[in-house]
């Protein structure tokens, strides 16, 4: 029975990887409904990219992130930034922030520099996504070696930056060949 879960998941990630998505969605829901929390994310995933039905994509990325996995609860996040839902992006980046998942902390930061969801606080802001940057988060790494190359940091950190930027998409290639699904990776 693992077995056919497991191909019945990975036919659906490829229908839905061809835009096959209403095909991906008639997989996807049986599995989804016994509480596979992966179903669960792509077919919240289909809903919202493929069929364009946000309050169905936002029904079934509740229900993951119900799992309390916080990749899972920072996808919920995302979602409800890409949808407009400020407050509730924010409210819940900063609880996954506060447990310690190094992508939320770094969101996070991003919200304060950009008062997305809350009071602009760039300080508080910058410091976080350094924090995140400092614990391995590639995108923080990324964030801040961008940053020095525009000057942020002062023209003697252009070089800094550019060297870090390749360092960045170093460690992007060789942490996501071995584990594509290492938090270290998530946006």
């Amino acid at each position: 029975m693992a077995n056919l879960k497991r191909h019945t998941l990975q036919e659906a990630i490829r229908l839905k990887s061809v835009g096959e998505h209403a095909e991906a969605v008639e997989l996807l829901v049986p599995l989804a409904e016994t509480g596979d929390t992966l179903a669960q994310w792509h077919l919240a995933d289909c809903m919202e990219n493929g069929l364009k039905n946000i309050e169905r994509a936002q029904s079934w990325y509740e229900r993951a992130s119900e799992a309390n996995d916080p990749w899972f609860s920072h996808s919920l996040g995302r979602f409800y930034e890409r949808t407009g839902n400020e407050k509730k992006a924010y409210n819940l980046v900063a609880r996954l922030a506060a447990s310690g998942y190094e992508p939320s902390i770094f969101r996070l930061g991003r919200y304060l520099e950009l008062g997305f969801g809350t009071v602009k606080n760039a300080t508080e802001g910058r410091l976080l996504v350094e924090k995140a940057a400092n614990s391995g988060h590639v995108f923080a790494q990324r964030e801040l070696a961008v940053r020095r190359l525009k000057g942020e940091y002062g023209w003697g950190q252009v070089p800094v930056g550019l060297i870090g930027f390749f360092k960045v998409l170093v460690r992007i290639t060789v942490i996501g060949s071995s584990d594509p699904w290492d938090s270290r990776l998530v946006n």
